[in-house]
């Protein structure tokens, strides 16, 4: 359910922004696996060109492998991933250039994680307001 859940937040924004549509189009078939270490949680990501593909367990055949704590995987979508990077946070195996792709990608889709949660589990605040 969480794996649908990003899925389709990353897609709607994806939809919202022409240059995250371009750069997922030149991804296409391009596949990086995602493991999340101390929770046991893997995914792939992959584009079909106009939308992202979220496929759990991370199967075989991904261009790159990605590990880190949650944290610091999240924190490749903030403001300065090079430093995550650079301290050893995260560690990039396979087709690093792919990865730094996708992470740029992530960047411009800016997800709300937040804000998803809120539409999954429904806004507190409107409720009680």
């Amino acid at each position: 359910m969480i794996t649908e859940v990003f899925e389709n937040m990353l897609n709607r924004n994806l939809a919202a922004s022409p240059a995250a549509r371009e750069l997922c189009a030149a991804l296409r078939g391009q596949r990086v696996a995602i493991y999340a270490e101390a929770v046991g949680y893997d995914v792939a990501v992959e584009s079909v060109g106009d939308s992202l593909k979220l496929t759990r367990p991370a199967p075989d055949g991904s261009v790159a492998q990605v590990r880190g704590t949650p944290l610091n995987l999240l924190a490749l979508a903030g403001p300065e991933p090079e430093n995550v990077i650079r301290r050893g946070a995260v560690r990039i195996d396979g087709d690093a250039e792919i990865a730094q792709q996708y992470q740029k990608l992530l960047q411009l889709l800016r997800p709300d994680f937040v804000e998803e949660l809120s539409r999954l589990i429904g806004d507190r605040d409107a409720e009680h307001g």
